[in-house]
C-alpha cells in the first residue's frame, strides 16, 4: 500500500488489472462467498439487507433535492436493494455484471443492465442521480469512470458515493496494515479532500458526507464498544498480534455532491513540458497505471506496500491454480509481504507522477513535500516501515524511532491563513472552481506556471480547459477538437446547431473567453470582484462570490417599470443585480488580468441569395432546414424525457408535427388552458384540440384558472432570482414544473419563429412600408385591405389611416431609419416620479435600432432578436424552466435559419393578410388546415387583466406593492400603485402590462433587502 503525493490517493501497487477484476466479481464462487477480516463465512449478496436503514438515508436526502421523477442509475448496483427505495415514478436502472446478484435486482422490479459500467454509454444530460454504491474504488480506472458518469448528469442533477473506504480514518492510522477494509481488489483508496476536490473540479458542490458505523455488517453499539477496546489496545502494544481493526465512525464515507457546471477537461499537453511544480500538485481520484501508460500487475515497478490475500490453496482469485490444489477453494487470510520501494519513493502507477521525472524526489522527512493534513509515518534515517518477524509466521508493526517513540499520525500545518491568504498551492492557478465547482476565477495579475526557476514558455504553463453550458448537436466524436477551434474562432458557431454557452479557460495566456449561445438561451453572467473576475452559468452560483451583498440594479428596473420589457437588455450586458453582467447573446468576451474585452461572433449579415429565389422555392428550403434542426435536437434527446408546448399557434406545431413525422410515431404535448377565459382571445383549446386529436398526440392540458398569483410568482422568484419578463414566464414556469414531475428533462417550443417569420400584428407595417418605399402601391392597397378584414379589433383598429399615421411616427423613408416607438415606449412615465425619469434618461442611452437589411422588415426583425424581444423572452424562459429542471429546444432559433429568413424580402412572408407564409406555404398535409391557415396571433398569453379583477387577487397584490420596499424608493408617484389597481379592478383601464412589473418588482426587492 503507497501513498501518491501528486494526486492524492492510497492506492494498491500492483493492482488487478481489467481481467482480474472481470472474473472476481462476475464469478459466484469468487465474488459472492468470500470471507470477512475475522475469517467468516459472509454472502455480500444477502448482508446487503443489514444495511437497509444506512441506504434509506441516502435515498431519502437525495430525494428531498431533486424532482420527484427522472433516470436513477446505480452503477454496480448488486442485488439492487438501494435503488429499490426509490419510487416508481423515477427510472430506475441498475447495472450489475454479476449474474446471481442481478437476477435478485429483477426480482425487485427494477430495470437491470447485466453489463460493465465500463462498457455503458449515455447521452450527457439523461441521469438524474447517478449512484456508485461500494462500488467506485473497485473500478480499474475510477477518475475516467466518474468522468463519463457525470458527465450524463445535467446542472441540478445528483451523484452518490457511497462506502468510499477512507484511508484517514481513526482505525487505518492506528492498526495501520491491520486496517480491516482493505481489499484486494480496491484500486485505489481516496481521502476526502481528494474525493471533494475531484468533485468540484467537475463541477459538483458537496452537500452531505455520512460517517456510516451503526448500520455496517459489523455495527452495533457492543461491537462500537468491543472496538474502543481493541483501538486502544493496538494503540498501546502496537497491533503485535495482528487482529483486524474493528468497526468504527469514519471507516468508511458516503458523498452526496449535487452539479452546477459541466465541465469536461481537454486532452493533455505534452507530460514532459508540464513543470513539475503542477505535476506535484494533489488532484483527486487517480487510477493506478504505469509508466508505459499500462495498467495492472504488470504495469510498472512494484509498489512500495500493498495488501495481499493468501486463499487457501496458495493462489489468489485471478492467478492460475497450482497444481494439485483447487484454485477455487475460498477461504482468504489476511497477509502482508514487502515489495521493493521504487526510487525516490514516488508513486509509479500514478498517471500525475509516472514517467516524469528524470531524478528520484528526495526521501528525506524534511525535504519531502507533503499535502496538508497527511497522516505519515515518522521517519528513520532511509526507511520507514521493515518486516518483523515473529514466531508462527510474519507480520508488521511500526519501527520505533530512537527514543522509544512509535509511528503516529502527524498533521501538517495549513498552508493557507484564515485571512484568505492562497497556498503556494493555489496562488499559480489562475483558473479555477470555487468549492462550489460553480465558476472560474482570473487573478488581476497573472502568476507564471511555470515552476520558481524554470525556464518556461507559454506553450508549457499548463493545461487548457473548458466549461460547457447547453449542447452543441453538429459536433463529431466526443467534441474536443471542435470546442478548441471554437474557443479560438467562435465565428465557426455561425454554421453549427448549438444552444450552448462556453468558458474557456488557456494557461499559456492566461485567458478566459466566454462564448454565449447565438440567441441567448443559455446565459454567462460575470463579475468584477477585488480577487479578479467571477463567471458562472447561474446566478445563484455567482451573487454569493460578490465582495458584498449585490444591490438591484436601478436602471434595468427603470426600463422594467417606466418603459416596456422589451427594453430591460437594451443594454444587452447589464442584469438585475448591480455588478453582475452577462455576455451578450453572439458575443464573446475575453477576460485577461483586468481587462474586459467584448466582440461579437454572430453574423447576421445580409445575404443576397436568397432575395433570388422563387416564393416556393424559398419556403421549401426554409422548411429543409427546420427539419433538419429538428432531427439533430432529436438525435440528442434521444433517450432522455421530451415533450413540446403547443398553442393554436403555427410554431410550436410546426415542430411537433416535423418531430412527429421524424419519429414516425405520436408525441407527447404540453398546453396551459385558462377555464375562465371560455371565447376570449386567450382561450386556445379549439385549436389545440384540433392538431392534437388529428395527429393522435398525447394531450397534457394544464388548467391554471385563478392561481394563487402572489404565492405562485413569489415562490419562482426564490429560484429564479430575478424577476421575469411577463407573466407569461409564470405560466411557464407552472408547465415546466408539471411536466418536469411526469419525467420531462426537454421541452421543445417554437420560440423564435415570431421574430424570423415576422408573426407580431406590428410587423405588418414594417412590411407596408417596404411595398410603399418600392412603389408597389397595388399590392400595398390589396395586403392592407386583407389585414384589415382578418384582424381588425374594437380597440386595436386596423386601416389605411392607421397604417399612414405609423408611418409618419415610426419610419423614414429618405434614411432607412426606424425610429423608437415612443407610443410604447413611454406609456408608463406618467405613473413615476418626474425627477427620477428625466434623472434615468438622462444616464441611459436611448434603444440601440441597428439597420444591417435592405429592408424595413428585416432590420426591425434583426432589433427584435438582437436587442428588444428576443433576449428577455429566452432569459426569462431560461429561468423559469431550469428553475424547474427543464431545459428549453429551440430548433427556430437558428443563426442560419435567421439570416436565411432575415434575407428573403416580405413578399415571401407575406399573402393575402396571412403573416409567415414562409411555412404556411411548405406545411400543407402536414399540419391540420385549421391550425396552418389560422390567422388569429394568440400565442402563449395569460389572462392576467381579468384573474386581477378578482376583487381578493387585486386587494393582495396592492398589499404586496404597498408592504414592500418600492414605494420607499421615490420611483412611484405618489398615490400611483392604489390608483392603478382601482382603475383596473373597476375596468376602467387595462393595466395588466404594468401591473405584472410593478408586483415583480416589489418582491425582488423584498427578496433583497438591505
Amino acid at each position: 500500500m503507497e501513498w501518491c503525493q501528486a494526486c492524492g490517493t492510497y492506492q494498491v501497487n500492483p493492482h488487478p488489472g481489467p481481467a482480474m477484476a472481470r472474473e472476481f466479481f462476475s464469478s459466484p464462487e469468487l465474488y459472492v462467498r468470500t470471507f470477512d477480516p475475522e475469517g467468516r463465512g459472509v454472502d455480500p449478496v444477502s448482508r446487503a439487507e443489514q444495511r437497509l436503514e444506512e441506504y434509506r438515508g441516502y435515498a431519502s436526502a437525495a430525494m428531498r433535492l431533486m424532482p420527484e421523477n427522472g433516470t436513477v442509475i446505480d452503477l454496480g448496483a448488486g442485488t439492487g436493494l438501494m435503488l429499490s427505495l426509490f419510487p416508481d415514478s423515477y427510472r430506475r436502472i441498475a447495472v450489475e455484471p454479476n449474474p446471481e446478484a442481478a437476477s435478485k435486482a429483477i426480482a425487485r422490479g427494477l430495470e437491470v443492465t447485466v453489463s460493465w459500467a465500463e462498457d455503458l454509454e449515455k447521452p450527457p444530460g439523461e441521469i438524474a442521480l447517478a449512484i456508485f454504491n461500494q462500488s467506485l474504488d473497485h473500478f480499474v480506472r475510477p477518475d475516467v469512470m466518474l468522468g463519463r458518469v457525470l458527465n450524463w448528469i445535467p446542472p441540478g442533477g445528483m451523484v452518490l458515493l457511497s462506502g468510499l473506504v477512507n484511508p484517514k480514518s481513526v482505525a487505518s492510522r492506528i492498526t495501520g496494515p491491520m486496517f480491516r477494509l482493505w481489499h484486494p481488489f480496491h484500486q485505489v483508496y481516496p481521502p476526502r479532500d481528494a474525493v471533494m476536490s475531484r468533485l468540484a473540479a467537475y463541477g459538483f458542490e458537496t452537500v452531505a458526507v455520512w460517517r456510516p458505523y451503526f448500520r455496517t455488517p459489523y455495527g452495533s453499539l457492543p461491537a462500537l464498544l468491543a472496538g474502543a477496546f481493541t483501538l486502544t489496545k493496538a494503540f498501546l502494544l502496537r497491533n503485535r498480534r495482528g487482529t483486524p481493526s474493528p468497526p468504527w465512525p469514519g471507516n468508511t464515507l458516503s458523498y452526496l455532491a449535487r452539479k452546477t457546471l459541466l465541465f469536461k477537461p481537454l486532452p493533455a499537453l505534452d507530460a514532459a513540458a508540464i513543470p513539475a511544480k503542477i505535476r506535484r500538485r494533489k488532484t483527486g481520484l487517480v487510477a493506478p497505471m504505469g509508466r508505459d501508460g499500462s495498467s495492472g500487475p504488470e504495469a510498472g515497478p512494484r509498489g512500495a506496500w500493498r495488501p495481499h490475500v493468501r486463499h487457501q490453496g496458495g493462489v489468489t482469485p485471478s492467478s492460475p491454480a497450482r497444481e494439485g490444489h483447487d484454485a477455487h477453494k475460498p477461504g482468504p487470510r489476511r497477509s502482508w509481504r514487502p515489495q521493493p520501494r521504487p526510487e525516490g519513493g514516488v508513486t509509479p502507477s500514478c498517471p500525475a507522477r509516472g514517467g516524469l521525472d528524470d531524478k528520484p524526489e528526495p526521501r528525506g522527512r524534511d525535504d519531502m513535500p507533503e499535502p496538508r493534513g497527511l497522516c505519515r509515518p515518522q521517519a528513520r534515517p532511509g526507511r520507514a516501515w521493515r518486516p518483523q518477524a515473529r514466531p508462527g509466521g510474519r507480520a508488521w508493526r511500526p519501527q520505533a524511532r530512537p527514543g522509544g517513540r512509535a509511528w503516529r499520525p502527524q498533521a501538517r500545518p495549513r498552508t493557507a491563513s484564515r485571512e484568505g491568504h492562497p497556498s503556494p498551492r493555489e496562488k499559480n492557478m489562475s483558473f479555477k472552481a470555487n468549492p462550489d465547482g460553480s465558476f472560474v476565477y482570473l487573478p488581476d495579475a497573472p502568476q507564471s506556471l511555470a515552476a520558481p526557476g524554470a525556464a518556461g514558455s507559454t506553450e508549457s504553463r499548463g493545461e487548457p480547459s473548458y466549461h460547457v453550458h447547453g449542447r452543441i448537436y453538429t459536433l463529431s466524436g466526443d467534441g474536443k477538437e471542435e470546442i478548441r477551434r471554437i474557443a479560438e474562432d467562435p465565428r465557426s458557431l455561425n454554421s453549427m446547431e448549438s444552444d450552448a454557452s462556453i468558458v474557456w479557460h488557456d494557461p499559456r495566456d492566461d485567458t478566459v473567453r466566454c462564448i454565449r449561445d447565438a440567441v441567448g438561451a443559455t446565459p454567462v453572467y460575470y463579475a468584477r470582484t477585488r480577487k479578479g473576475w467571477a463567471v458562472s452559468f447561474s446566478l445563484g452560483t455567482i451573487l454569493p462570490l460578490m465582495d458584498q451583498k449585490p444591490t438591484p440594479r436601478e436602471d434595468t428596473l427603470y426600463d422594467f417599470l417606466a418603459t416596456h420589457y422589451r427594453y430591460i437588455f437594451r443594454d444587452p450586458r447589464r442584469t438585475f443585480h448591480e455588478g453582475v453582467m452577462q455576455v451578450p447573446a453572439g458575443h464573446q468576451l475575453t477576460l485577461s488580468g483586468a481587462k474586459a474585452e467584448l466582440e461579437p461572433w454572430l453574423d447576421l449579415s445580409f445575404d443576397p441569395e436568397p432575395a433570388t429565389l422563387g416564393v416556393q422555392e424559398a419556403a421549401d428550403r426554409y422548411l429543409f432546414m427546420l427539419r433538419e434542426n429538428v432531427s439533430l435536437r432529436l438525435s440528442a434527446l434521444a433517450s432522455s424525457g421530451f415533450a413540446f408546448t403547443v398553442s393554436s399557434g403555427l410554431d410550436s406545431s410546426t415542430i411537433a408535427a416535423l418531430a412527429s413525422d421524424i419519429l414516425g410515431a405520436p408525441v407527447e404535448c404540453w398546453y396551459v388552458g385558462y377555464s375562465s377565459a371560455k371565447g376570449s382571445p386567450y382561450d386556445e383549446t379549439r385549436g389545440v384540440q384540433a392538431l392534437t386529436g388529428a395527429k393522435g398526440w398525447a394531450l397534457h392540458p394544464l388548467d391554471l384558472d385563478s392561481p394563487e398569483l402572489v404565492r405562485e410568482t413569489s415562490q419562482l422568484m426564490d429560484r429564479t432570482l430575478a424577476p421575469l419578463a411577463t407573466v407569461t414566464w409564470m405560466a411557464g414556469g407552472v408547465l415546466a414544473r408539471n411536466a418536469a414531475e411526469s419525467g420531462c428533462a426537454y421541452l421543445f417550443s417554437g420560440l423564435g419563429g415570431d421574430e424570423s417569420l415576422a408573426g407580431e400584428f406590428d410587423h405588418f407595417m414594417y412590411f407596408f412600408a417596404d411595398l410603399y418605399r418600392d412603389g408597389h402601391e397595388a399590392l400595398l392597397e390589396r395586403e392592407t385591405a386583407h389585414w384589415a378584414r382578418l384582424h381588425d379589433h374594437p380597440v386595436f383598429r386596423k386601416s389605411p389611416e392607421i397604417r399612414d399615421a405609423y408611418f409618419k411616427r415610426i419610419m423614414d423613408f429618405k434614411t432607412g431609419e426606424i425610429k423608437v416607438d415612443l407610443t410604447r415606449y413611454s406609456q408608463n412615465r406618467a405613473w413615476f416620479d418626474e425627477d427620477w425619469v428625466r434623472t434615468m434618461e438622462t444616464v441611459i442611452p436611448p434603444p440601440p435600432m441597428p439597420r444591417p437589411y435592405p429592408y424595413f422588415l428585416s432590420n426591425r426583425l434583426y432589433q427584435e432578436m438582437t436587442y428588444e424581444t428576443s433576449p428577455p423572452t429566452l432569459w426569462s424562459e431560461h429561468l423559469s424552466s431550469s428553475a424547474n429542471w427543464v431545459k428549453g429546444v429551440f430548433p427556430m432559433a437558428s443563426p442560419r435559419l435567421f439570416r436565411f429568413a432575415l434575407s428573403l424580402p416580405g413578399t415571401s412572408k407575406y399573402e393575402n393578410g396571412l403573416t409567415k407564409m414562409l411555412v404556411r406555404r411548405s406545411v400543407k398535409g402536414l399540419l391540420p388546415e385549421y391550425t396552418r391557415l389560422n390567422p388569429v396571433k394568440t400565442g402563449f398569453n395569460v389572462p392576467l387583466d381579468a384573474w386581477l379583477r378578482n376583487p381578493a387577487t387585486s386587494k393582495e397584490v396592492l398589499d404586496v406593492i404597498m408592504g414592500s420596499p418600492l414605494p420607499k424608493t421615490g420611483w412611484l408617484a405618489p398615490g400611483a400603485a392604489e390608483k392603478i389597481l382601482s382603475e383596473h379592478l373597476a375596468g376602467i383601464r387595462n393595466h395588466m402590462m404594468l401591473i405584472w412589473p410593478l408586483l415583480s418588482t416589489a418582491l425582488f426587492l423584498e427578496k433583497n433587502k438591505g
